[in-house]
């Protein structure tokens, strides 16, 4: 069997042979023998067959990743699960925490500790040994499908989160597994892309977390990332396995998914672990010499000594996928961290917090049914979910009447092309299609050319489909045209491009609002990439006016109205675009037009364009807020809970107005997308906005509070290898609240860089009229600069910019070093 049954050991006897007899290290084991020299010794006594079986993972007894158990040498099986939100791989009865980026958002690392504990704790009820988590990757592309898995675009702020999440887990007994080593950030045609990334930037940002973790905390794996980095993977990567051995990394690389394409290389270079082999097996590879044995030997001897330092060898966990983890203490937990992560962005005419206003009008289809965790490999089932409209509905009370409306069409009614083509005339609602032309290419291409995986235009030739049609409707309104489709395909309206989806991703809805009128003939062109097993994209029409002028009706009749909109994401796409899906956008601007006492609450894991802003009174950002997130939100709204979450990411007013502008920077042009060279390559996030003087629409470290504070008396000093730095915090309004002090530190000009970077965090809460003194130390070293082939910190004259967001400094001064 692959694994032992429910609730049984995973290492089971072995014939009549004494244990002591037939495998003396596990007594040894329990007496403190050396991890590293019980390895080598069980190492020579394994077969081929039972060395690839111990770096090798599949599924099995309801467990997304585990090894084999070989039980003739009482070896366990090891086992596996995504982790960055809870216990994932479709294991019922555990926590669904709020998305990392909520997390991120708290800046408090003693909130990250406890749910990294918790984590842990629920895995290992389970008999998971490895939690895969905390996600290390910064949010380079504010599209990215898996942002609700980070911990924001700042490798500080990664770092420190990531450290005590880990820790965390750590203290409960189980294991982690930091990921993804390798730059990863996009989902858009992330197994073939190259990421082009300036040494300086790899070392300084994207290597940092791993790098400082790794020091900080005790790891036992690290996942390697698909796709490439400056033209090699990074499970095949010299760089990368270097620069583990100079962090002092002795554990286990796991490669992602299909993140190899050349096992053998993969294995000889330092890899240890893999889930699905591309090509031939690794036996095959031994037995045929394209693989040394001294390379598999490697891996499965670090293998064995992490279930040996861990005690799982000499006291093998159960694996029971159905066996209890819910603890309301937990459930308190996400509650609490779903407060603290949630960003008050806007709160104009007093609006917040509700004070139990006559009426509230709840609405957006959202409300009823949020987005609580993206999609993916980390989604993680809830045992339950407390709604926005319920949330809100029990902490305002009887006292006030809540009134739900949805606001949105029930259905986009999606039909095939091939349908469409079958059928000429295909009726949906308020409108009929007659097919003009339907070119369909259903054969479709072996191989998906690297030029195409990231086309920024529709293309002719092999592989290119288009489908021509028009389209009349028999009523005016707003309309929401949706298509779905996997990438590489762009769709017009009367010649005027309507959607677009460049880069090949996994399947996704795609939507825009047009306005339509009744006897005209509108010209469909949609031009797409077929792609092998995918199939033709399709296309949805429905009429949004009806369901919109139901809500104006409704926020008419209400004090308030509370607008609830969303954007789904998840791993293999990233969004189409900052704009909001579907007809959410002209949903709030009616709302608001209805009503001035709105409230806009973001359901979301990414940056959204505002176009209403300057009309709603309120705005909330929510993230992807786990199984508590409705009493959460209510509890912020009513004021029952200041909120206090901070952004981790920078909201841009737009693409053309950030470092993605070209498509060179994202999603990529021919097979590769480039970072930056030099200097530029570190203008990520926050950091490209300053350097290039331009204000986003809330940047990063932004949040507002319900009551107000005043920070005086600011100092930076160097004592001994830290800068100290300290600040005076009042509280001069009339609630309790937190505050986050943040400070940036500008490098001297002769680093080349023209902007500061968050170099340590503090929080203090206050009573009204209160007053603490904030301090924090930034060690020296921090501040190292990657340059002439090495990290070092540069003499000269640092600026300390003590701040409550990186776009609003309230205090500049500066420190000498060296």
């Amino acid at each position: 069997a692959l694994a032992a049954p429910a609730g049984a050991a995973r290492s089971a006897s072995s014939g009549a042979v004494p244990l002591a007899a037939r495998c003396p290290w596990v007594a040894q084991a329990r007496r403190g023998a050396s991890p590293a020299g019980l390895a080598r010794e069980v190492a020579t006594r394994l077969t081929l067959a039972e060395k690839v079986t111990l770096v090798s993972l599949h599924n099995g007894d309801g467990i997304e990743n585990m090894t084999t158990p070989i039980a003739r040498l009482c070896l366990p099986a090891l086992t596996l699960s995504d982790g960055p939100v809870g216990v994932a791989g479709r294991v019922t009865g555990v926590t669904q925490f709020p998305s990392a980026l909520d997390l991120a958002a708290s800046f408090d690392p003693a909130l990250a500790h406890a749910v990294g504990a918790a984590l842990g704790a629920e895995a290992r009820a389970k008999g998971i040994d490895v939690v895969q988590a905390p996600e290390l990757n910064l949010d380079r592309v504010p599209l990215s499908g898996r942002l609700y898995e980070t911990l924001g675009e700042d490798p500080f702020l990664a770092t420190t989160m990531g450290l005590a999440l880990t820790r965390g887990i750590d203290s409960s007994g189980d294991l982690t597994m930091l990921k993804h080593l390798g730059g990863y950030t996009q989902e858009t045609a992330r197994a073939r892309i190259d990421q082009a990334i300036g040494r300086r930037a790899l070392v300084e940002l994207y290597d940092a977390p791993f790098r400082a973790i790794l020091h900080g905390a005790p790891v036992a794996a690290v996942m390697c990332a698909t796709g490439l980095v400056n033209n090699v993977r990074p499970c095949n990567s010299p760089y990368f396995y270097g620069a583990l051995a100079r962090w002092g990394f002795t554990g286990v690389v796991r490669a992602d998914l299909r993140a190899t394409k050349n096992t053998a290389l993969a294995f000889s270079r330092g890899l240890d672990m893999i889930k699905g082999v591309h090509g031939p097996s690794l036996a095959w590879l031994v037995e045929h010499h394209r693989l040394a044995g001294r390379a598999l030997d490697r891996a499965v001897r670090r293998v064995l000594t992490v279930l040996f330092a861990h005690g799982l060898v000499a006291h093998p966990r159960h694996i029971d996928a159905r066996a209890p983890a819910l603890s309301p203490a937990h459930a308190a937990l996400a509650l609490a961290e779903g407060q603290a992560g949630v960003v008050l962005l806007k709160d104009a005419r007093n609006v917040l917090p509700l004070a139990h206003p006559r009426s509230v009008a709840v609405i957006g289809a959202y409300a009823r049914s949020p987005l609580t965790t993206g999609q993916g490999s980390a989604h993680v089932l809830a045992p339950f979910v407390v709604t926005p409209l319920a949330g809100l509905s029990a902490a305002l009370g009887p006292r006030s009447r809540v009134t739900y409306c949805a606001g949105a069409p029930s259905t986009f009614a999606l039909k095939s092309l091939r349908t469409l083509a079958d059928h000429p005339t295909t009726t949906l609602p308020s409108i009929s299609l007659a097919a003009h032309t339907a070119h369909l290419q259903v054969r479709q291409p072996a191989n998906v050319t690297n030029a195409v995986i990231t086309a920024d235009a529709p293309g002719t030739g092999r592989g290119w489909s288009r489908y021509t049609t028009t389209l009349r409707v028999s009523r005016a309104g707003l309309y929401v045209l949706s298509l779905r489709t996997v990438g590489d395909a762009w769709l017009s309206l009367n010649g005027r491009l309507t959607i677009a989806s460049a880069g090949l991703h996994a399947s996704r809805v795609v939507t825009a609002t047009v306005r339509l009128q009744p006897r005209r003939t509108y010209a469909v062109d949609l031009r797409w990439f077929s792609v092998v097993r995918q199939g033709a994209p399709a296309l949805g029409l429905a009429d949004a006016s009806p369901a919109i002028a139901q809500a104006v009706r409704a926020a008419r009749r209400a004090a308030v109205a509370v607008v609830v909109v969303g954007a789904p994401a998840g791993e293999g796409a990233d969004l189409a675009g900052l704009t909001l899906p579907g007809d959410q956008n002209a949903l709030v601007a009616a709302v608001a037009r209805a009503n001035p006492h709105t409230v806009v609450v973001l359901d979301t894991s990414n940056p959204v364009a505002m176009p209403w802003l300057s009309t709603v009174a309120g705005v909330v950002e929510a993230w992807y807020g786990g199984e508590e997130m409705g009493r959460a939100l209510g509890s912020i709204l009513t004021g029952a809970v200041d909120p206090s979450g901070r952004l981790p990411i920078t909201f841009p007013r737009s693409l053309a107005q950030s470092p993605l502008a070209s498509p060179r920077a994202y999603p990529g042009v021919n097979d590769v997308v480039h970072f930056g060279a030099g200097v530029a390559g570190l203008e990520m996030g926050y950091r490209w906005f300053e350097a290039h003087h331009v204000r986003p629409l809330f940047p990063f470290g932004y949040g507002l509070s319900y009551t107000r504070f005043a920070l005086s008396g600011a100092r930076a000093a160097l004592e001994g290898g830290r800068v100290h730095v300290s600040v005076g915090v009042t509280n001069t309004g009339s609630r309790a609240g937190t505050e986050v002090v943040e400070v940036y530190v500008r490098d001297p000009a002769a680093t080349g860089e023209t902007f500061g970077q968050l170099r340590g965090v503090g929080r203090v809460t206050l009573a009204p009229g209160a007053t603490a003194t904030v301090a924090v130390d930034v060690p020296v070293g921090s501040l190292a600069v990657y340059t002439h082939g090495t990290l070092h910190v540069v003499a000269g004259t640092y600026g300390v910019d003590v701040a409550t967001s990186a776009g609003d400094v309230v205090a500049s001064r500066s420190v000498a070093i060296g």
